[in-house]
């Protein structure tokens, strides 16, 4: 089960920090890896084999090209210490396999395949020796040792890579296979080849470094492991030249008798190996003669003891600690991520709003005939020579004769001059220019006021959405804030649970989103198989979680530099699956009704149909815009019927006439509720266990009046339940015999939905004669309760 261990921070630090500390870590352990091979490469061109062999060298250098990270210096210092031991042709043919290696490793089919590269580099390394022995006419003899360096480069490039992934996560092995533990002994034994021949007052600095590491893994490693060292270390020593073949049993015993020993003490596992070498070496001779030098026994094992006692505590905690956790960039980008997704929703939602409302100018309300009048009164009036007259003594008369004028003219009511009152002609010398004014003052003021109107819509609309913004974005500082449920203990059971599978993982990180849904990120060396990324890591995961766990197929591997970032997130309980069947009106060019079947993030399934007013490419756009605007705002956190009517006002706020029914089904993929909205919508049908039972709602479509009542209903749904959705268009096909659908329903014994889908459109189009006479959309919904596993 998930063991809650901490919350994440998030601070401002963080990330510098981190990242500095991860790139000096990482620039060190690089570093580290350099020396180790340039080491190995070094000791390994002084392993020669049958006075001509190279067993190691071409071996060693394709696995050098092949992994980029590497430094290629050793390749250098191997080419220069070939030349020296076996002469400039070796060194020149070891050049030639290298280029060749180098131009193989640039083509991207072959360097993704480990075993297509190490057979083409062999077949390389055959070539350049067949070429080399022919033209030096050198004794046929050397053709088969040519042979056995191709060889042992495809059996040395796979002990390589295996043994450098072990020792990039020895912490996580606890147990090795045959192959690893043979790997770590032939790269234990170059150390051990590549000093065979040097000794220091006549003591061998080979038995010396054999002693020590054997010593080393008996005391810090498993039985298994040691026995192989041994082993494998003391057949290439006699194959070396210059050791007798009886130290492979010499040290095989010694071993085994020194791991048996290690948890009573250091002292005594070493003093046993020592005593029980020393032994068998006089038994074997028959006689107090040692085929192992006990000099050389007692200076390993003083030089391994006083060498444990130093650092045994750094070696212990090396090699059994829990990893510091360090989750590095995949760390980062997973609460990138979360977040991102949190406030991208939302700015997705506001621009689709935007998109759809365009924004006035405040003008203020004004009085129309004082209005009027005073622009009138100084523009025309004032030139009249009866200005005096009408304004002055006969004011109030004039005052109200005119407004009245006014007044008619805004309301229709006069249209032309014959529609003036006969007071107004006779008074007012310039009647027909004073009305032709006014007409024209009168409809700007009409025009002000419809703009007046859409501005008061949409401020209230915006308030309300910036409501819905501020809650918003208090939500996603409060998630921030109180931060996220990680589980590192899981963490490492999943890394050595996938290592044991063969599947390196670099980083993971296993975390709980906003939505209280486990996710858990991976970023490993290699490209996964489909069947592991889809079966074998999922099935791995749900153990080790307690969860029903699943790839994210919504999200996308990121590739970076010998890295591959897969994601994996909590299956939900229930699920959907979804049949859709939709057809356009006869001689209509589209389908005036749209649908949406997506998983919202709120971990919400939501399915709806949407029938715009009429059918073509207008009632389309219609409908399909209504849906744009229902995903967005409900993805980001918008209540359900809070989003229906923002969707309403804004479709109110167009000139155009635009109304379009919708029906909405809100699934809970966690408790299998299902909140029902309908607007203007037909009934739907949920048919369980052979019975139908209509889910039935009446409510105006939106976009005819500002203020709407929708209908909701809330309903447990169960596992095969079910759901179908219909348009008009359906309905209208069976000639409005709602009975008779209902029939068709009931006696429909297909379970796939896409299926029961084309069987009722099939039905629908035959009783229609072939020309449906609207747009006909069928949406079938089936639930189903996911099985944990």
């Amino acid at each position: 089960m998930i063991s809650r261990e901490g919350i994440i921070k998030i601070n401002n630090t963080y990330n510098k920090n981190i990242k500095k500390e991860k790139e000096t870590k990482k620039n060190n352990f690089t570093l580290y890896k350099n020396i180790i091979i340039t080491i190995l490469s070094i000791l390994g061109s002084f392993s020669i084999f049958f006075s001509y062999t190279l067993p190691f060298v071409f071996g060693i250098s394709a696995f050098i090209i092949y992994k980029e990270e590497l430094s290629n210096i050793p390749l250098v210092l191997m080419v220069i210490i070939t030349s020296f031991t076996l002469g400039i042709s070796s060194g020149i043919r070891l050049i030639f396999s290298i280029l060749l290696m180098f131009v193989l490793n640039r083509n991207y089919i072959i360097n993704s395949n480990k075993a297509t590269y190490a057979c083409l580099s062999s077949v390389i390394t055959l070539f350049s020796g067949l070429l080399m022995n022919y033209i030096a006419k050198n004794p046929p003899i050397n053709n088969m040792y040519c042979a056995l360096e191709a060889l042992s480069l495809v059996i040395v490039f796979f002990i390589f890579d295996t043994a450098y992934n072990l020792i990039e996560n020895i912490n996580l092995k606890k147990e090795f296979s045959s192959f690893e533990a043979l790997s770590l002994g032939v790269v234990f034994s170059i150390i051990l080849l590549g000093t065979a021949d040097i000794n220091i007052f006549t003591l061998s600095v080979a038995m010396i470094f054999t002693t020590f590491l054997l010593l080393f893994v008996a005391t810090y490693f498993s039985l298994s492991l040691c026995l192989s060292f041994s082993l494998v270390s003391s057949i290439l020593l006699t194959l070396r030249g210059g050791f007798d073949t009886d130290i492979i049993l010499i040290f095989t015993v010694a071993c085994l008798f020194a791991s048996m020993t290690k948890n009573i003490s250091k002292i005594t596992s070493t003093l046993i190996f020592g005593f029980t070498a020393l032994t068998l070496s006089c038994y074997i001779n028959k006689s107090i003669m040692f085929t192992v030098g006990i000099k050389e026994i007692l200076i390993a094992s003083v030089a391994f003891l006083i060498f444990t006692a130093v650092f045994n505590d750094r070696i212990m905690a090396f090699l059994s600690s829990t990893e510091t956790i360090d989750h590095g960039n995949i760390f980062n980008n997973a609460i990138k991520k979360t977040i991102k997704e949190e406030i991208e929703n939302k700015k997705n939602m506001i621009n689709e709003v935007s998109y759809n409302i365009t924004l006035n100018n405040k003008d203020k309300n004004t009085n129309v005939t004082k209005s009027i009048c005073k622009v009138l009164t100084a523009d025309i009036c004032t030139n009249c020579e009866n200005f005096h007259k009408c304004w002055n003594e006969e004011g109030e008369d004039t005052f109200v004769n005119f407004s009245q004028v006014i007044l008619d003219t805004y309301n229709g009511t006069i249209t032309s001059k014959k529609d003036l009152p006969k007071s107004f002609i006779n008074k007012c010398k310039y009647n027909f220019f004073m009305f032709k004014s006014t007409s024209y003052l009168c409809d700007n003021l009409k025009l002000k006021k419809e703009y007046n109107d859409k501005l008061n819509k949409f401020k209230s609309l915006m308030k309300i959405e910036f409501n819905s913004v501020n809650k918003t974005l208090d939500n996603i500082y409060n998630n921030i804030k109180k931060g996220l449920n990680y589980f590192s203990s899981d963490e490492k059971k999943v890394k050595e649970g996938l290592f044991s599978m063969g599947i390196i993982v670099k980083e993971a990180v296993i975390l709980e989103d906003f939505q209280g849904k486990i996710k858990t990120y991976l970023k490993t060396g290699k490209r996964l198989s489909s069947e592991e990324y889809r079966i074998t890591v999922p099935l791995l995961l749900s153990e080790i979680l307690g969860k029903n766990i699943m790839y994210d197929y919504n999200s996308y591997t990121e590739q970076a530099f010998e890295a591959f970032e897969y994601t994996f997130t909590e299956r939900m309980p229930y699920s959907l699956s979804v049949g859709v069947r939709r057809e356009k009106k006869e001689n209509r060019e589209e389908c005036g009704d749209n649908y949406s079947n997506i998983v919202l993030p709120t971990n919400t399934h939501l399915i709806a149909l949407a029938d715009g007013m009429g059918s073509g490419e207008k009632a389309n756009k219609q409908s399909e815009r209504v849906l744009n605007l229902l995903e967005e705002m409900l993805s980001c956190g918008s209540g359900e019927e809070n989003s229906v009517n923002m969707i309403n006002s804004i479709l109110s706020l167009e000139e155009d006439e635009i109304f379009t029914t919708l029906d909405v089904v809100l699934f809970d993929l966690y408790n299998a509720e299902a909140e029902f909205i309908k607007a203007g919508a037909l009934e739907s049908y949920l048919k369980r266990d052979g019975e139908i039972m209509d889910l039935t709602g009446e409510a105006l479509p939106i976009g005819i009046i500002e203020n709407i009542n929708l209908a909701t209903e809330k309903l447990k749904l169960k596992n095969n339940d079910y759901l179908y959705l219909i348009s008009d268009g359906f309905l209208e096909a069976f000639s409005d015999d709602r009975e008779l659908i209902k029939q068709k329903i009931q006696n429909m014994e297909y379970r796939n939905p896409q299926k029961i889908a084309d069987e009722l459109f099939n039905e629908a189009y035959a009783r229609s004669l072939g020309k449906l006479k609207d747009d006909v959309s069928i949406l079938v919904v089936k639930v189903r309760e996911e099985i944990a596993g």
